[in-house]
């Protein structure tokens, strides 16, 4: 295990890579205010609060992958002291964000339009917190789970990396469509099958890779739906549209790729270890 100072630090500056794309993109992005929008450290506000979601989840997965891998058997110490590096860095960037908003909206419905956002901040925050000290801590099937859950996050953060710059964006965006699935069956192959908890972690990861990015569109056409007349529409509008997400056509080939490359790098790694241990033995 590294030193606890090691650790705080890793866990304080580790997750902000989650942050990057949206700090070289100016970090700007309040089309609500009447002004012009304030540089936040993380992104407040209808068009991206869900984007909030995704760069913190993100830092918080990879960060914890790979203190998991240093932690060796000291892993509820390297979470905690990972946790409160982190908490200290998500706080600095809440107040930021958060006091920078609020000195820039007016009094009345805007200043209930920043305390929810504000509210939705901390919630990401606590989440974000929750999946770094899992990811170190949970076993093998856990974090498997926990990563193939993160992957729509991933591949959501992967796609602001892309110059929009045609016409080579367009491709780039869509062979990173199958990012998450990528990642959910290197999830399952890490995880395996050796015991009933890496079993019930496969159907479990296909079946987050299947509802998760219907349900990331549908919130995320929610939040920009304008024209709603009441809120029955709304929500007709939203089930309407995650319904039509969960169609084989649309959610079915990225859950089937998963499943064919994990079933065969699962083979492929279960030969190789025979192999292996058969060399071994017979030495």
């Amino acid at each position: 295990m590294p030193r606890p100072w090691v650790v705080v630090l890793a866990g304080t500056f580790l997750p902000l890579v989650g942050l990057l794309p949206w700090w070289i993109s100016g970090a700007r992005s309040v089309p609500s205010l009447s002004g012009p929008s304030p540089v936040l450290l993380i992104p407040l506000a209808d068009d991206v609060a869900l984007l909030l979601t995704s760069l913190l989840v993100t830092g918080s997965t990879l960060t914890g992958l790979v203190l998991r891998r240093l932690a060796g058997t000291h892993r509820s110490t390297t979470a905690f002291w990972a946790a409160s590096g982190h908490a200290l860095a998500l706080t600095f960037l809440m107040v930021q964000s958060g006091l920078v908003l609020g000195a820039a909206v007016d009094d009345g419905p805007q200043q209930s339009y920043h305390h929810a956002l504000v509210v939705w901040s901390v919630g990401c925050a606590v989440l974000a917190l929750a999946v770094l000290v899992l990811m170190i801590r949970v076993s093998r099937p856990g974090a498997a789970l926990l990563l193939s859950l993160a992957a729509p996050a991933i591949g959501t953060w992967a796609k602001l990396w892309v110059p929009h710059a045609e016409p080579w964006s367009t491709e780039a965006y869509l062979l990173l469509r199958w990012l998450p699935a990528l990642l959910v069956a290197a999830a399952l192959i890490w995880c395996g099958l050796r015991s009933w908890p890496a079993r019930g972690t496969w159907p479990a990861a296909l079946a987050g890779l299947w509802v998760l990015p219907a349900a990331d569109t549908t919130l995320q056409y929610l939040v920009g739906y304008r024209r709603a007349d009441s809120p029955d529409e709304w929500l007709l509008a939203g089930v309407d549209l995650f319904t039509l997400s969960l169609e084989p056509a649309f959610a079915g080939p990225s859950v089937l790729l998963a499943a064919l490359v994990a079933v065969a790098g699962t083979a492929v790694l279960s030969v190789v270890t025979r192999i292996r241990s058969r060399v071994t033995g017979s030495s």
